[in-house]
């Protein structure tokens, strides 16, 4: 349910602010889980932090997430920021138009602890995505090139083992990494399980050595992956890729995992339930416009993504259609953790000034799915 549009404020001034109280160690060995490591803070995207927030009076430290200097407008999403455990705070920085490194600092004082570079392309969509690392088990998982990932172990310390994995087999990659690096790229923030099996979804924008089509990975503990193809979720063929920036979210009891599936040509689409070891599909429901009972409108310049409530249930948020009939604000809508039951929606809350953000040939005409 997270949605960032354009920050309207000049690129050089685009930062990350923080205000964090260094750990002792007692407090690292009883907070474990109190860092922040993954888009929406978990697996279940419940964007709650364990610890208060300090007073936003002083500013301890900031720095830079965005090197480039576009003349003022920023159409672009960044990824979360994360803090470990240890109070390391993870920062992704876009370097160039379509290029990032990721950065570690000291929570309390901002030093640089550690940096790397990247290798990873954004998708195109008319917000640029950003990237989005997760912390897991004492390791870095970092979007990279053709659908593969780094895990960087150690991302307290300033040297860490890096290695790479491709959900689709690392021999398979390593075999023809330039076919792959040019023909596949992770689409969405990547979300780690409890046990740490890590899920995203994936595009694939032409022919692979071995058949790669747009759709959801995941890649177990044990290093080995599965996918399975966007197009063969649901029974409408044509919703044929996960929603851009859409990071997949969880069940409490992590046996499901829950996505959009979408048809960018005509900017609608399903949520999904799938199991969570297997990528089987176990439901989905249209999105819908609650009031005019149209498609939703999908949009590619959002960073929606399923919300997972304590008791199970579902939230997405979604643009209204027709648009703007409910002020801009799109629907926040609200399933039952089977998606079988439809409960009371409410406002989304986009920011009222996305109207002028959106292509005007892109929106549709009510009643009439769009096609661009």
């Amino acid at each position: 349910m997270y949605a960032r549009h354009s920050l309207r404020i000049p690129a050089v001034f685009v930062s990350i602010v923080f205000s964090l109280a260094t750990f002792s160690v007692a407090q690292q060995v009883q907070q474990q889980k109190s860092g922040w490591s993954s888009y929406g803070h978990d697996e279940h995207h419940s964007g709650v932090s364990p610890r208060a927030a300090q007073s936003i009076k002083t500013i301890h430290w900031s720095t830079k997430v965005d090197l480039t200097d576009n003349g003022g407008f920023v159409g672009s999403h960044f990824g979360s920021p994360l803090a470990t455990p240890a109070n390391s705070t993870i920062v992704s920085v876009k370097t160039g138009s379509n290029s990032f490194r990721v950065e570690a600092h000291n929570g309390g004082d901002g030093t640089l602890i550690w940096s790397q570079n990247t290798d990873y392309t954004a998708p195109g969509a008319d917000f640029a995505p950003g990237m989005y690392p997760v912390l897991d088990h004492g390791r870095l998982i970092i979007p990279a090139a053709g659908g593969t990932i780094l895990v960087r172990k150690s991302p307290d310390q300033a040297s860490g083992q890096l290695t790479r994995v491709a959900f689709y087999g690392i021999a398979n990659y390593n075999a023809n990494p330039g076919v792959y690096n040019e023909q596949v790229q992770i689409s969405t923030p990547i979300t780690a399980d409890a046990a740490g099996n890590l899920y995203f979804g994936f595009l694939v924008y032409g022919p692979t050595p071995i058949n790669l089509q747009s759709g959801i990975a995941r890649i177990g503990t044990n290093k080995q992956g599965i996918w399975v193809a966007a197009s063969s979720v649901t029974n409408d063929g044509l919703l044929n890729q996960v929603a851009i920036s859409c990071g997949p979210a969880l069940s409490p009891d992590e046996s499901t995992v829950y996505l959009t599936i979408t048809n960018p040509n005509a900017g609608n689409g399903d949520l999904v339930a799938l199991d969570s070891a297997t990528l089987t599909t176990k439901g989905f429901v249209p999105l819908l416009d609650p009031s005019s009972g149209e498609d939703a409108i999908i949009y590619d310049a959002s960073s929606a993504s399923p919300t997972v409530g304590p008791d199970g249930d579902v939230y997405f948020g979604v643009l209204e259609n027709p648009f703007p009939d409910h002020n801009d604000r799109g629907w926040l809508l609200h399933f039952d953790a089977t998606l079988q039951q439809t409960k009371i929606p409410g406002s989304f809350g986009w920011e009222t000034r996305l109207r002028s953000s959106i292509p005007p040939w892109w929106l549709p005409t009510p009643g009439v799915r769009s096609t661009c």
